[in-house]
């Protein structure tokens, strides 16, 4: 065998050897970022309870009962407390999509917008379930915390 043909050898199981180790790096990632945040797809009675969130102004409480009801209790920083009710239901539960469960509340009040507005209308509020770092959390906006069970 001549020395060009083993010197092209060994440039080819080099190469192999990279793109392999590369290939193993980038599965290694996706996994550690995978393990950070994901879909959740909780049960009724993984649901049911108290979740909290706290916002710059207050502290926003989520009560959720079995009979597909909920209050929403809003307490503002200087100790005003506005109280809401109404009820509960599923939304979309795709578990084969990039997705977790849409929890929806039917009219709602909405403290805290994604401009950072105090708004305090009532529309349905679609919250989604992710877990973060092995936590459920509710979202309703990704760049914003979520409720966590109290």
């Amino acid at each position: 065998m001549s020395k060009a043909s083993l010197g092209s050898q060994s440039s080819n199981s080099l190469a192999a050897k990279c793109r392999g180790a590369g290939l193993t790096a980038a599965v290694l990632l996706a996994a550690a970022f995978s393990l950070g945040c994901w879909p959740a797809h909780p049960a009724n009675e993984q649901l049911i309870g108290t979740w909290e969130v706290d916002h710059e102004f207050g502290r926003e409480t989520l009560v959720f009962a079995g009979d597909g009801t909920y209050k929403q209790i809003f307490t503002h920083s200087d100790g005003r407390i506005v109280e809401n009710a109404g009820r509960w239901s599923r939304g979309t539960d795709a578990r084969l999509s990039l997705s977790g469960l849409k929890v929806i509340l039917r009219d709602a009040r909405v403290f805290d917008s994604p401009s950072g507005d105090r708004e305090q209308r009532k529309y349905d509020r679609e919250l989604e379930a992710v877990t973060e770092w092995g936590r459920t959390m509710l979202v309703f906006n990704p760049d914003l915390p979520g409720f966590l069970r109290k």
